[in-house]
């Protein structure tokens, strides 16, 4: 059984594969490809997104909350966990998560910077 940190160093060694890798005929490395999927789950995920919108008002979801009213309705006490823009957990906690990966995407692969020591 490998050790923990022989399963990082193996992990390490395998992502810097990915992010330098063509595919024979391709434009991208696979890095780069990985990280426009990231991306592009991201931006459905946000609450403006094609997924995201659907649970604020107004959006397939949200409306039958509305259909159904009380505590469902988006002012009621489930209802509103559903909204990003309201911080609801469910709604809140996908818009992290989503600007999370987009940022993650955004800086995979970029030489980290050591702090200049004078």
């Amino acid at each position: 059984m490998l050790s923990f940190s022989r399963h990082v160093a193996i992990a390490s060694r395998q992502s810097r594969l990915l992010s330098t890798t063509r595919v024979a005929g391709a434009e991208k490395t696979l890095g780069e490809s990985l990280k426009d999927s990231v991306t592009g789950v991201a931006e459905k995920l946000k609450n403006t997104g094609s997924i995201g919108s659907k649970f604020e008002k107004g959006g397939d979801v949200a409306e039958v909350g509305e259909k159904v009213g009380g505590p469902f309705s988006s002012d009621g006490a489930v209802g509103k966990q559903f909204s990003a823009e309201k911080d609801g957990i469910v709604g809140g906690t996908g818009q992290k998560v989503a600007e999370s990966a987009e940022k993650t995407a955004k800086t995979a692969g970029e030489p980290k910077t050591e702090p200049k020591r004078f």
